[in-house]
């Protein structure tokens, strides 16, 4: 649907500027499911056990702890974390926010130590480093990890999915689970409101 979306709002330029002797329709596909893999409290124990490599480790952390994308994880310098204040910004200073909105969000008590031992250890300014250089991947390492936990089907944004279905489960409002996601609180709701344990329970009880 990226693909095609860009290819439809190419031809319809194209056409604008007379440059297509014909009319062409790009059709788009059917908006896939929401994700619904997420990992219970005794998994993220076990794959957290079988990290056994620091880079993954605070990778998976800071996953859960912050859900963010994984992409805003990587990218993620120590000057975008303010222990003082307890929180981090996710969009790096001077970029523009895009649709894929990078939020500030609190720091966790359980991820502030691992925060300070990274940000004490970094050679290159960011947060997350693997030899000496910037962590761009951790595909691998990642997967391996999966599969020594038993955990088929995991990817990195599973980890982000798990934060906010835990977040929906002990009953946080959608507006500042949406506020950590960094998505509309509508969108917000369409995916997590089911976790919620008031789900629908005002509507139940004017049934009964």
């Amino acid at each position: 649907n990226r693909q095609r979306g860009v290819w439809r709002a190419a031809v319809k330029d194209a056409g604008k500027g007379g440059r297509l002797g014909r009319k062409v329709h790009v059709s788009m596909r059917g908006k896939p499911p929401p994700r619904q893999r997420f990992l219970r409290i005794d998994e993220i124990k076990r794959l957290l056990a079988e990290c056994h490599q620091l880079h993954v480790r605070r990778f998976v952390l800071l996953m859960l702890h912050t859900v963010q994308r994984p992409g805003a994880i990587f990218d993620l310098r120590i000057e975008q974390v303010d222990l003082d204040a307890g929180r981090i910004d996710f969009l790096p200073h001077g970029e523009l926010q895009s649709t894929k909105r990078r939020p500030v969000v609190p720091i966790t008590n359980s991820l502030r130590p691992e925060l300070r031992a990274a940000i004490s250890e970094s050679h290159t300014g960011h947060v997350l480093e693997y030899q000496g250089l910037p962590l761009k991947s951790v595909r691998t390492s990642f997967e391996k990890a999966c599969e020594r936990a038993d955990l088929p089907g995991v990817s990195p944004y599973v980890l982000r999915h798990t934060g906010a279905t835990l977040m929906a489960a002990r009953g946080v409002p959608m507006r500042q689970i949406a506020g950590f996601l960094g998505h509309t609180t509508q969108r917000t709701t369409e995916i997590y409101s089911k976790h919620h344990p008031d789900f629908l329970q005002e509507a139940a009880s004017t049934l009964d």
